[in-house]
């Protein structure tokens, strides 16, 4: 039951935000995929940082190596489905292409670069492969704090980079303000 449930509140927050065409940037197919992905990735990264307080240090690497061999997988399927949005936002112009810029290159881009890409894309995909060389259970710890915080990021600069059209003077205007 459990499974289910946080598999309609993974879908549910994607398809939610893509369904509505006033906010261009987010009307993607590719927002519930980037969701459902990043959901996934970080329901790993919690279950690898919680299991480094459940377990001592002294215990084998056991269960570690599926959680990697899981979510190391995702998070390349993350980032191929970062790197398609991105493109195919700005290849969009206009409006999309404007929110698109602001997270790659415009006010957002330390949250973006930093936040989603270094800190939920690059860092748990190092400390994965460093874990499975070395059986380093603090190293794959940190690597799913970084996950935790790349999952955050990336929602977040979503949906501060979304704009939505105004009905009345149909002009767009920030997603959250205005």
């Amino acid at each position: 039951l459990a499974v289910i449930l946080s598999a309609c509140v993974m879908v549910y927050s994607g398809l939610y935000l893509s369904a509505y065409s006033s906010v261009p940037f987010l009307h993607s197919p590719f927002v519930p995929l980037l969701f459902i992905a990043s959901a996934l990735s970080s329901g790993l990264a919690f279950l690898g940082v919680a299991s480094l307080f459940t377990r001592p240090f002294s215990e084998p690497f056991c269960g570690a190596r599926s959680f990697i061999r899981i979510d190391a997988p995702l998070v390349a399927v993350e980032t191929v489905l970062i790197a398609a949005f991105m493109i195919l936002s700005i290849a969009q112009g206009e409006e999309v292409g404007v929110s698109a810029e602001m997270l790659l290159i415009g006010d957002l881009k330390v949250l973006f670069w930093v936040g989603v890409v270094a800190a939920g894309l690059v860092i748990p995909l190092v400390a994965e492969v460093a874990s499975l060389k070395f059986s380093n259970y603090p190293v794959l710890a940190i690597g799913g704090c970084g996950s935790l915080v790349g999952s955050l990021c990336l929602r977040y600069s979503l949906l501060l980079a979304a704009m939505r059209f105004s009905l009345v003077g149909m002009t767009p205007m920030p997603f959250w303000w205005g």
